[in-house]
């Protein structure tokens, strides 16, 4: 287990993790009527795949900030999964691109703060979740525009207020 937390540097892990969470939970859901796609129902039950793998962590107010490297690869994971998906029209082929690029963006963001964090700049760390969080508001979007409200569900709850 890592390091105890003060609380600013909590703030930043909770926003991590509840960034995170928002994409372990971009499954595909139902919602309003109609049969879901193939390609919303791939999304779901591999964003249910990433949240579960995420919970399993812990909540990082617990487990610190050592959990951030295994949330990064989760989310790589899944970034790398998403861009396998094969969509029946170029729409749906040029959101899969998106997707997975905003995801990978996102994560590869929060694994520069946590650089920062072991070079012993916990604000460098903070600042690159608070850069990053636009990154991973769009990607809930799309992928609820997609089909996937589930996406925009986070495991650990929406803790990014900690961070204020």
């Amino acid at each position: 287990m890592g390091a105890p937390i003060g609380s600013g540097a909590m703030r930043a892990v909770a926003v991590v993790i509840a960034l995170a969470g928002a994409l372990a939970l971009s499954g595909c859901g139902g919602g309003g009527g109609g049969e879901r796609s193939a390609l919303s129902l791939k999304l779901a039950a591999l964003c249910e795949q990433a949240r579960s793998d995420f919970e399993e962590l812990g909540p990082p107010e617990r487990e610190g900030f050592d959990v951030i490297p295994k949330l990064v690869k989760i989310g790589l994971r899944l970034a790398s999964t998403i861009a396998t998906l094969e969509g029946e029209s170029d729409v749906d082929r040029e959101q899969i691109r998106t997707l997975a690029s905003t995801y990978e963006s996102y994560w590869k963001e929060i694994d520069l703060g946590y650089g920062f964090y072991e070079l012993g700049n916990a604000k460098g760390l903070k600042a690159a979740v608070e850069q990053a969080t636009p990154e991973l508001e769009a990607a809930e979007a799309l992928a609820t525009q997609m089909g996937a409200p589930e996406c925009a569900e986070r495991p650990f709850g929406d803790l990014r207020s900690l961070s204020r």
